[in-house]
């Protein structure tokens, strides 16, 4: 059983059509958040088809451990020059906490901020509702993190 299944893939396909006209104006920054083990590494490889290796977790184990931002290829056609801000789950049973995932997207939204850089988007992966996720839990959190107004960028998807 794959933890990323194809009717994901292609339900997120659709989905980021929307964002496209973005890309016509400027390079996307997508910010991808949730819990440990919902895809978010998977859907930045496999969807997203950036140039570098993305290490990707086949268990509940987390892989990674900070935020990471890739690029997808000048010559994609559907995503070209897009930024993916692959960032460490929340509940993480090995390793960081929560409060520490809030620190190292805190320093990152920084850094950007310095540099005048703006998340054009934000992806949530949540996996299926039942009562292990509590990807719901942490909207608060992201609330805190951004804003009501990110609620206009947010795209929710759940896998798996």
């Amino acid at each position: 059983s794959s933890i990323f299944c194809s009717e994901t893939m292609v339900t997120l396909f659709n989905v980021l059509l929307s964002l496209l006209w973005i890309s016509m104006v400027a390079s996307v920054r997508i910010l991808i958040l949730g819990k440990s083990g919902n895809g978010k590494s998977t859907i930045t490889a496999r969807v997203f088809e950036v140039n570098q290796h993305v290490p990707i977790g086949y268990t509940k184990r987390a892989e990674t451990r900070s935020v990471y931002t890739y690029q997808t290829s000048l010559a994609s056609r559907l995503f070209p020059g897009w930024y993916i801000c692959d960032t460490p789950g929340f509940d993480d049973t090995e390793g960081l906490t929560n409060d520490e995932i809030v620190e190292l997207i805190e320093v990152e939204l920084s850094q950007l901020h310095s540099n005048e850089t703006v998340i054009d988007g934000m992806i949530l992966m949540a996996g299926t509702l039942n009562n292990r996720d509590h990807s719901a839990l942490h909207l608060a959190t992201y609330l805190s993190l951004f804003g009501e107004d990110m609620l206009a960028t947010l795209m929710v998807v759940v896998n798996r």
